[in-house]
């Protein structure tokens, strides 16, 4: 029932960071000139998708984050837009507070009944739920009315890509995501 939009080409490497070193590397292969407001798109992609470089980041990773760098990239302002908000901060550790760990390998939390979540708050509550000894951790919770969310995070014993991709989002073995709409709307 996934709704595609078709291509003549797929770029899918769930050995890379993120989208954004994909794009990187796509960049420079054409060897196009990759402006400096560009390169901080793609180095927050980057910093993102890999939690501050924890997480699935490879030596190849690096590479891409030192020529972005070149590019004129630059950490401070990609520290800064990732500055948080309070309220927000407060929202996720109070998802993280509904953390049941089963069978200790894996971790759930369920978002507040009646609540509304950011996208954003359930992936950072995932990633707090690791912190718990859990090889992976999966956060539910309501995005708007009509739209529920989860989010994925794994320390790499368990690929949680395919797992959000049977719910109709997609990831790598550290993270993913999906998105269910109410079918009765």
């Amino acid at each position: 029932d996934r709704e595609t939009m078709p291509s003549d080409s797929v770029y899918i490497d769930t050995g890379m960071s993120s989208a954004s070193e994909i794009v990187f590397r796509l960049l420079s292969d054409y060897r196009i000139k990759i402006p400096k407001n560009v390169a901080n798109y793609l180095l927050a992609g980057i910093y993102l998708d890999t939690s501050k470089f924890v997480k699935n980041t490879t030596r190849a990773t690096m590479d891409a984050v030192s020529k972005l760098m070149a590019f004129g990239a630059d950490m401070g302002t990609i520290t800064d837009w990732f500055t948080e908000d309070l309220e927000s901060y407060k929202r996720v550790h109070s998802l993280v507070s509904n953390i049941e760990l089963l069978k200790f390998t894996y971790a759930l939390i369920k978002g507040n009944e009646g609540e509304l979540y950011e996208k954003e708050e359930l992936a950072k509550a995932a990633d707090e739920a690791l912190k718990f000894g859990t090889d992976a951790s999966f956060v539910i919770g309501k995005l708007n009315d009509d739209v529920v969310g989860i989010s994925a995070r794994s320390k790499g014993n368990i690929n949680v890509g395919p797992i959000m991709q049977g719910l109709g989002g997609g990831g790598n073995i550290t993270s993913g995501a999906a998105q269910i709409k109410n079918k009765e709307s």
